[in-house]
């Protein structure tokens, strides 16, 4: 797992994971997936980056949230990339994580 701050070296595929808690009082829909937002996408291709399934998450309920395979860009520096859940309509919920 890539932690906040960590150096990756340019070119480098790796994979993020964060471990979240359902903190409401309602499930997370089944359809919940983690979405890319904003920031440098660490995509691995030019298809970008893939919402991600969740699925539906209790409340306190606790889970280990992958990304799909990223790739660290090309040119070295400080990246950093916005991630939210969305349930299946479309909608954003929950605060934003990140990857730097």
């Amino acid at each position: 797992n890539i932690t906040d701050g960590q150096v990756i070296a340019p070119g480098a595929e790796f994979l993020k994971a964060w471990v979240m808690r359902n903190g409401g009082s309602r499930p997370w829909p089944e359809g919940t997936e983690l979405v890319f937002v904003a920031g440098e996408s660490f995509a691995k291709d030019n298809s970008g980056v893939q919402p991600q399934l969740v699925g539906a998450v209790q409340p306190n309920e606790q889970i280990d949230l992958w990304t799909r395979e990223l790739k660290a860009p090309e040119i070295p520096g400080r990246y950093v990339a916005y991630y939210r859940l969305r349930d299946g309509k479309g909608n954003l919920f929950g605060h934003s994580i990140w990857l730097e």
